[in-house]
């Protein structure tokens, strides 16, 4: 999976607030990094809220396990996206959800693309929007993160429609 920057617009609005610094949930002492952003991925409820409706399960990964999560996210380091980033970048898309009053709407998505020496993760939010206004706000967020030089091709928040989760 790759990024094509041209089609992300950047900030165009001086007025518009740009998350950079959030405060991240504390993690269990003795809880590496690694192992916290695996459980944020798995439990995004902590972050985004429950799904709904409720009974939904919570997230899910596409071609790949729970347990599998955490070797894709080790490879993605040697691509310069750290876990670090990762969890930041967790907690930038539910502050941005929360700023836009973006309501969790079903179970949240992971899908792994390997592909030879390309390992990429996309994690969908589905939230109570259209499909078209999911695009538009996923589109808000990316100019976000493009303006303070935070988007990383190889994972991508992407917020959907609850139909295409």
């Amino acid at each position: 999976m790759s990024l094509q920057v041209n089609y992300v617009r950047p900030v165009s609005r001086t007025d518009r607030l740009v998350a950079i610094m959030v405060m991240p949930v504390p993690t269990a002492e003795g809880m590496s990094e690694l192992a916290a952003v695996v459980e944020l991925l798995r439990y995004p409820a902590v972050l985004f809220g429950a799904a709904r409706p409720e009974g939904k399960v919570d997230a899910r990964c596409k071609y790949t396990s729970w347990d599998g999560v955490d070797k894709a996210l080790s490879l993605l380091e040697s691509r310069n996206v750290s876990v670090t980033y990762v969890r930041h970048l967790l907690h930038l898309a539910a502050h941005f959800a929360q700023r836009h009053g973006l309501r969790r709407e079903g179970t949240v998505t992971l899908t792994l693309f390997e592909h030879e020496s390309i390992t990429s993760i996309r994690y969908e939010v589905p939230v109570d929007v259209s499909r078209e206004a999911a695009l538009e706000w996923t589109s808000e967020f990316w100019g976000e993160l493009a303006y303070v030089d935070l988007l990383q091709p190889h994972f991508l928040l992407s917020f959907v429609d609850e139909a295409s989760a």
